[in-house]
């Protein structure tokens, strides 16, 4: 609808002079049709929907405005010598025709009128376009959040057990949780040190998703290294430094812990690139996290770390696992594409929130997905 008098003004092909008035007949039928579209938003708006939007009451004011100009842009003939404007098929008209009076309108009426045109459709496509686009992809981007929650709470609960040897980060409850859920939100988390995205999914998981659910939540870490060298379940050897990692956080642990492991954790993610160039030594990661480095070193080798890895395998195979980061909240796995996603998480918390029976912290959930 408003591209209609630009594309009139090139049917035109040029200036609308006397001889070509069939073709600005032509276009002024497309600015018409583009003021009745417009007089239909206008219904809409004050009929159906009962809402006004000013920016699209402006485009409609624009498009009476150049139907109006193109009334004034018809093209005419002024008899040679006079000074009025002959009517259409007067002897004077047909005199100014045969001798070649001057056309109206002139060049220069025509040339701003045209600019006025072209620049209102360049402000409507960058403006009001972009607006249109910007808000059909939020609706695409929320019925898709919609779907993936709707194939998360459809998906197959596991049954994933907990021990008292997990690996479980817990975060503090908002001060403005009124009455917490009496259990936090459980998200065990099968991930690689080496994998690039477990290290932005572990990063995302402290700073969003944890204010997402007031700090109603525990991360249960478990192992799946992408290297056969150390997990036969993998053929391909995809991050050759990974069973290192295990080894240098699983010592940590057994020195320190599960604080020593979470801090551990977040150390060798923050220091991934050393990781993968083969240079982040036990030397760092002892005194990163405050353990002795030849103790962390013994420990390295010790058995039971090769155990708890493949525990950790072993119950990879039965949720049939061959990627990471692998999630699942309450059991389900979380689909790759939305494990990154604040809106995702954001209807996790309210369906956690309202299986509780608990009334969810409005302000928290705004701050944390950035919502107005």
């Amino acid at each position: 609808m408003y591209y209609s008098t630009l594309l009139a003004w090139l049917v035109g092909v040029g200036r609308p002079v006397y001889a070509k008035r069939g073709l600005h007949y032509a276009a002024f039928l497309l600015v018409t049709l583009g003021l009745g579209g417009s007089a239909y938003f206008v219904w809409i708006m004050s009929r159906v929907i009962s809402e006004w939007c000013a920016w699209c009451m402006f485009t409609h004011v624009l498009n009476l405005l150049i139907f109006i100009c193109m009334i004034f842009m018809w093209p005419r003939r002024r008899p040679v010598g006079g000074e009025g404007i002959a009517p259409e098929g007067s002897v004077a008209a047909v005199a100014a025709e045969r001798t070649g009076g001057a056309a109206h309108p002139s060049a220069r009426v025509f040339i701003l009128t045209l600019i006025s045109i072209v620049l209102l459709n360049y402000a409507l496509v960058n403006m009001l376009g972009l607006k249109t686009w910007r808000r059909t992809a939020e609706q695409a981007a929320e019925n898709y959040q919609k779907s993936m929650f709707a194939q998360w709470q459809s998906g197959r609960e596991y049954e994933i057990k907990l021990t008292d040897k997990d690996r479980v980060r817990t975060y503090p409850v908002s001060a403005s949780m009124i009455q917490p859920p009496p259990m936090p939100l459980t998200v065990v988390i099968y991930s690689d040190f080496e994998c690039p995205w477990c290290g932005k999914f572990a990063q995302f998981f402290d700073e969003q998703v944890a204010k997402i659910l007031g700090g109603n939540v525990r991360a249960v870490f478990r192992h799946f290294p992408l290297n056969p060298a150390c997990n036969p379940s993998i053929q391909q050897n995809v991050h050759p430094h990974a069973c290192e990692a295990v080894k240098l956080v699983e010592g940590v642990r057994a020195l320190a812990g599960n604080e020593g492991f979470w801090k551990a954790h977040d150390f060798v993610f923050r220091n991934q690139e050393s990781l993968e160039r083969g240079t982040l030594t036990p030397d760092e990661v002892a005194k990163a996290v405050g353990v002795d480095s030849a103790a962390l070193k013994e420990r390295m080798g010790s058995a039971e770390i090769d155990a708890a890895l493949q525990q950790d395998i072993n119950d990879a195979k039965s949720l049939d696992i061959n990627g990471t980061p692998a999630v699942y909240v309450e059991g389900r796995h979380v689909n790759s594409l939305v494990v990154m996603d604040a809106l995702f998480w954001k209807r996790i918390a309210d369906w956690y929130w309202e299986r509780a029976g608990v009334r969810r912290p409005a302000r928290l959930v705004n701050k944390a997905t950035g919502d107005q």
